[in-house]
């Protein structure tokens, strides 16, 4: 049985390696188009102005009018409405926020808005101020839709990107929305997820509640207690922490069942702890966002409902899918880029060990700008597969190298020495290149052979 033996030390490294799992950076098809505004009926453009297809085939709702807004030099802002007519907004005298407001009130229909992304975002702070116009939607280059939402934080009112129902993006750039689309779009690396459960821990039922909800990844109270809040923090180094608990006096409040307080934790205190440690907050407590520029809750929510949350969020595949079932539209949320940032981040460190891992195996060098790169480009997949198989090979070398030396042999009558050279070089060359596949097929062959022997001995 000596030859088993030495089949399955290969086996073995194979299932090793096969644990060293790369980042899959290739899935793009999750919140890439979203709200695509389309109807069979087109309206007739009277002018030679641009109108981008998402707004020529708006249709308004019964007693509604379509305005697309776009800039057309430094003071001017070209304002095309869904009836075909086009005004011209110039701020050289007057300021934006009049100028658009005349408009608006000079409308005998609720306007719809439609505003380029460069727009928006250099008028960010006039569209969050202006309560008159309801509907907004942000229109990207490429025709995508966004739909905004007015929402009161702790800044006053922002204007919030609408994603799913329910989860909404405080992001203030074009380069901050592409940068959400991109890592919510990435597979979810539980190991990056804590919870930290704020409450009595003579309250068992609550307690139990979300011990059972994220189970290995649930901090309790009671082990707080024992180090305190900036320790816990400082071990969870680059990682997304959920807080849930009750939200009083701009704090995380501890009480026991009558009344008294057990613990507070000022909120603005644990935002300079988890900045210091490179950790991500999410607060999952009653209207966090009013309290706190870190992401969380728009409005009052239930504990027994936030357990549920937070139990479907760690099963989801990736990042977006985790947030969209945390938020619901009876439970909106603010997410802040900090948690798009915190994604790209961890992707990096898991390319980065991936990529020590191979380079122990095989000696090689990266430059840690490229990682990002290389992962968009879906190499990791065949690279984790020619890892493995130039790994196994190792056990197949003499046998696959004396058949590859009688398939291409030496020249009998010994070319000049360049030459020969050049000859032994390109048939090691090749040798290097069809390794894997040699070793793939004595592998299979082995394979079938013992399922064979095993079925019919």
């Amino acid at each position: 049985m000596r030859w088993l033996r030495n089949f399955l030390i290969p086996i073995l490294l194979c299932f090793i390696i096969f644990s060293i799992q790369p980042v899959n950076a290739i899935s793009f098809k999750w919140l890439t188009k979203i709200g695509k505004y389309a109807d069979d009926v087109p309206i007739t453009n009277t002018t030679k102005v641009h109108i981008p297809k998402t707004f020529k085939y708006f249709t308004p709702k019964p007693n509604q009018i379509g305005l697309y807004l776009s800039r057309q030099s430094n003071n001017l802002y070209e304002l095309s409405l869904s009836s075909g007519k086009v005004l011209v907004i110039n701020t050289e005298k007057t300021s934006f926020a009049d100028e658009l407001l005349s408009v608006v009130k000079g409308l005998q229909e609720k306007p719809h808005l439609f505003v380029t992304e460069d727009v928006f975002f250099e008028k960010y702070d006039i569209f969050s101020r202006l309560e008159k116009i309801e509907n907004l939607s942000v229109v990207k280059g490429d025709d995508t839709v966004f739909h905004t939402q007015r929402i009161k934080t702790i800044d006053g009112f922002e204007r919030v990107i609408q994603f799913p129902p329910g989860l909404t993006f405080g992001v203030k750039s074009s380069t901050e929305i592409d940068n959400a689309i991109w890592s919510m779009a990435k597979p979810l690396k539980k190991d990056y997820l804590r919870v930290i459960s704020l409450f009595d821990p003579d309250d068992l039922d609550i307690t139990n509640l979300f011990n059972n909800a994220a189970k290995n990844v649930n901090i309790t109270f009671d082990k707080i207690l024992k180090n305190s809040m900036g320790f816990t923090l400082s071990h969870l180094k680059d990682k997304i922490v959920f807080i849930v608990g009750h939200i009083e006096d701009k704090a995380f409040v501890v009480q026991r069942a009558d009344g008294s307080i057990v613990a507070k934790f000022p909120i603005s205190i644990l935002d300079q702890e988890a900045k210091k440690y490179n950790v991500t907050l999410i607060l999952l407590g009653c209207e966090a966002t009013s309290v706190s520029k870190a992401s969380g809750f728009v409005k009052p929510v239930r504990d027994v409902v936030v357990a549920q949350r937070i139990e479907k969020a760690l099963k989801a595949e990736n990042y977006g899918q985790m947030l969209s079932a945390l938020a619901t539209p009876e439970t909106p949320m603010i997410v802040r880029s900090a948690v798009a940032d915190q994604v790209r981040l961890i992707i990096e460190i898991s390319i980065s060990q991936y990529l020590r891992t191979v380079g122990r195996i095989f000696t090689l060098t990266y430059r840690p700008t490229t990682i990002l790169a290389v992962a968009e480009s879906g190499l990791f997949p065949w690279l984790n597969s020619l890892v493995v198989l130039y790994v196994l090979s190792i056990f197949t070398f003499k046998k696959t190298w004396r058949q590859f030396k009688q398939k291409w042999p030496t020249p009998r009558t010994n070319p000049p020495g360049f030459q020969s050279l050049l000859y032994q070089v390109l048939r090691i060359a090749v040798f290097i290149v069809l390794l894997p596949l040699f070793t793939a097929l004595i592998f299979l062959w082995l394979y079938f052979g013992i399922t064979w022997w095993l079925q019919f001995r």
